[in-house]
């Protein structure tokens, strides 16, 4: 019975061990440029051509008054969907 329970707690002891939340399996994302959702993986962005779309310079206010650029996101991984809730610029009077 003694046997049955060290082994259960060096079993709960080494089963506690902590993990990093945020490893990647991967240092790259790749990029896809067809609808057949063909990866391709570039070492570095030299590489890359031309023809992969990029998303240009942005500089946007958001909700709370702070300005949101590109440099907002460095480091992370973002899907840009722009769209205007004010449009009295672009209606004529």
């Amino acid at each position: 019975m003694n046997k049955i329970i060290v082994f259960t707690m060096l079993l709960a002891l080494l089963s506690c061990q902590e993990e990093s939340k945020n490893k990647s399996r991967v240092d790259k994302l790749p990029f896809y440029s067809e609808e057949t959702y063909t990866p391709h993986w570039f070492a570095n962005e030299d590489e890359m051509p031309n023809s992969f779309h990029q998303i240009s310079p942005f500089k946007f206010q958001n909700q709370d008054g702070e300005f949101v650029t590109q440099e907002t996101f460095d480091g992370k991984i973002y899907v840009t969907d722009f769209f205007l809730l004010h449009a009295e610029v672009f209606v004529q009077k």
